[in-house]
């Protein structure tokens, strides 16, 4: 079937993708720990701490939280609280999962359209951080692209549920239910 296949084809493709971000923001954490653990050393063992630590520290975090998303989204690693979903038959776990997934997409297209349109703003106006003057706005496309990532990684596991819902249901049902995908 089509979707399977897509959404195979997808998961492949963005794969790779999400583990390079998920490396990047996990060496990002390191430096961010290194960074916290040295300045709180310096702060209170020589009364010396590393100017603008908190100010790198902030402009780490879009790395650390955004670029490990998709990459556990895709590995189904990620947290779910399915107390009353699990105890429903498995079609309507995978329809609760599809309107859910759906829902997130949504949100995450959201994200995408206002974080960059939030950068170019920060751009034109010129806004840097106050201690080392770092231009803000390729941290709002960091969010951006984090956050697009992560919507495919949806969008491939949303296809994955569309295809456990339509395997069983009739050909006039599968026809329907993919005309409402392609209209939402």
């Amino acid at each position: 079937m089509w979707l399977n296949k897509t959404s195979q084809s997808l998961s492949k493709t963005i794969y790779p993708v999400s583990q390079i971000m998920n490396g990047v923001g996990g060496g990002v954490l390191v430096v961010m720990m290194l960074l916290t653990a040295i300045d709180v050393a310096l702060r209170y063992l020589f009364n010396r701490p590393i100017t603008a630590s908190y100010e790198l520290t902030e402009l780490m975090l879009p790395f650390v939280i955004l670029f490990g998303l998709a990459y556990v989204t895709l590995r189904r690693e990620h947290i779910r609280i399915d107390f009353i979903i699990s105890r429903f038959p498995t079609r309507i776990q995978t329809l609760a999962n599809c309107i859910t997934t759906l829902i997130c997409i949504g949100a995450l297209v959201l994200i995408i359209w206002q974080s960059t349109r939030y950068g170019f703003i920060l751009r034109d106006a010129g806004d840097i951080t106050s201690i080392l003057h770092i231009p803000l706005y390729p941290f709002a496309w960091v969010v951006a692209l984090g956050t697009a990532v992560f919507t495919v990684a949806y969008i491939s596991e949303l296809l994955e549920n569309l295809t456990q819902l339509v395997t069983d249901v009739k050909s006039w049902a599968k026809a329907g239910l993919l005309l409402a995908f392609i209209i939402v």
